[in-house]
């Protein structure tokens, strides 16, 4: 009867075999616990307060965009035009397009409206209505896909240029909603509801146009009643 191989016999195969599992193992031993299980960024911030100030304004309408914008170096054309080569359409180009989505807050700056409470007469004169305006537009860039090239990437000026050219679309697009148009709205609902208050306490609300002074207004003519209807903030191109 022939007896079980001896170690010394065993094949070299073996030992590589026991000796790559064992660099295996540390190496993942290694990889486990003394790498770091995560990479972040740092990040560092300094937020300072610049300046405090009262408002009263009035926002009566929001308006949400989603913009696609393309920003970079004008179109060179083809890489030949007839018999010539275009050596522009080999150079570098810088690249960007962009998805933002924007909020734009439509209503009114009352700092410059008056309102004046005369008991003896039972009358509210209100006075400098403003007409209604862009307050705030607030912008998030969720998809920024900068196709640049290495030999002439974005710089600082390219980020500020996107950031005033993206703004300016957003502002042409409202101009052509009806963003302005619903807050104006909105406001002769205000001036509505002011009015119907002030008749149910026994006072009559005037609404005095520029350039009228309040002595001059018959109060069968001027006097807003309960039952009167009608636009307060004139009509204009927007």
């Amino acid at each position: 009867m022939s007896s079980a191989p001896s170690a010394s016999k065993r094949s070299p195969w073996f030992f590589l075999s026991l000796l790559l599992a064992v660099f295996l193992l540390g190496m993942w031993v290694m990889k486990r616990w003394l790498m770091p299980r995560e990479s972040k960024p740092e990040e560092q911030a300094v937020i300072l307060v610049d300046k405090l100030q009262k408002v009263a304004k009035l926002v009566t309408v929001e308006g949400y965009f989603i913009e696609h914008y393309d920003y970079g170096d004008p179109d060179p054309g083809p890489y030949f035009i007839g018999p010539f080569i275009n050596w522009s359409a080999f150079l570098p180009r810088k690249e960007a397009h962009l998805r933002i989505r924007a909020r734009v807050l439509i209503g009114y700056d009352l700092e410059q409206m008056k309102m004046e409470a005369h008991s003896d007469e039972k009358r509210i004169y209100l006075s400098n209505l403003p007409e209604p305006e862009v307050l705030a537009i607030d912008t998030e860039i969720d998809k920024f896909d900068n196709q640049s090239s290495v030999f002439r990437p974005l710089e600082e000026e390219d980020y500020v240029a996107i950031d005033k050219g993206s703004r300016e679309k957003i502002e042409e697009a409202i101009g052509k909603s009806r963003l302005m148009e619903a807050a104006r709205e909105q406001g002769n609902d205000m001036v509505e509801l002011m009015r119907f208050m002030a008749g149910q306490a026994g006072w009559e609300l005037v609404v005095v146009d520029e350039g009228t002074s309040r002595d001059s207004l018959a109060p069968p003519e001027r006097a807003v009643s309960p039952g009167d209807s009608g636009s307060f903030w004139k009509e204009g191109e927007y």
